[in-house]
């Protein structure tokens, strides 16, 4: 029996927004609508429809397929599942670090949402109204669904059972896929954490587009995978394949 696979699911739901759009793309020229109206539908359905068409073919369809390969088992170097005590602590202590970075996040989209409200009442005060609502839509995009996101995840972990999956390509932790040998991510390091719990620390990096043409930054990610208990070995036997 086949798993469970949530980033083919999420793929999945950018193809049918790839279908819904490009059905919208053609209601004008179905129905004869002309004018300004059937203009904006033609213009925003196909930047829609090409963005999420990319999204999935590129963003989701490989990580995918990535999933697949690790929950059957293909290029698989480790599989490890936790006692509950063992995830619980896990997924509580991640989730902390989560919610340390969403407050860091959420004061630095506040203060910047403040700064717009503010220009916007120097340039002329009648524009407070604008103002506001780009303060708000600016905390609740950049500091609020971040930390919904957290949350749901957060939540959603503790409702399966405790497993990881270890591959040359990523690692498939809490039903997230930390991918780093494709779409230009590259693999860093990889080290042992004895404290308790003892841990795997992945280092990875992700191109990162600078204002600079021609020069790209490295966005540096780092993924923390916990050993179970009688697995210590095992993992400094993992860490040591990861080096040659």
């Amino acid at each position: 029996m086949s798993k469970d696979n949530p980033v083919r699911t999420t793929a999945n739901v950018w193809w049918i927004i790839t279908a819904i759009f490009l059905v919208l793309f053609f209601v004008p020229i179905i129905f004869h609508l002309d004018g300004g109206f059937s203009a904006l539908i033609f213009i925003v359905s196909f930047i829609i429809t090409l963005t999420a068409f990319f999204v999935a073919l590129l963003v989701y369809m490989p990580r995918a397929r990535l999933v697949d390969k690790l929950l059957r088992g293909e290029g698989t170097l480790a599989h490890w599942t936790y006692s509950a005590d063992e995830w619980q602590q896990f997924a509580e202590n991640d989730y902390k670090e989560e919610q340390k970075a969403d407050i860091k996040r959420l004061m630095i989209f506040s203060g910047f949402g403040v700064l717009v409200l503010i220009l916007c009442l120097v340039i002329r005060t009648s524009m407070w109204g604008w103002g506001i609502a780009i303060m708000l839509l600016t905390i609740i995009a950049g500091g609020l669904i971040p930390w919904l996101f957290h949350w749901f995840s957060h939540k959603q972990s503790m409702k399966y059972p405790g497993e990881a999956y270890i591959g040359r390509d990523g690692a498939y932790l809490k039903r997230k896929l930390h991918m780093w040998t494709k779409m230009g991510y590259q693999f860093g390091s990889v080290k042992y954490a004895g404290e308790k719990p003892a841990s795997l620390v992945f280092t990875y990096y992700t191109p990162n587009s600078t204002d600079i043409p021609g020069v790209v930054a490295k966005h540096k990610w780092q993924v923390r995978v916990p050993v179970p208990q009688g697995q210590e070995a095992s993992a400094k036997e993992l860490m040591e394949q990861f080096k040659k």
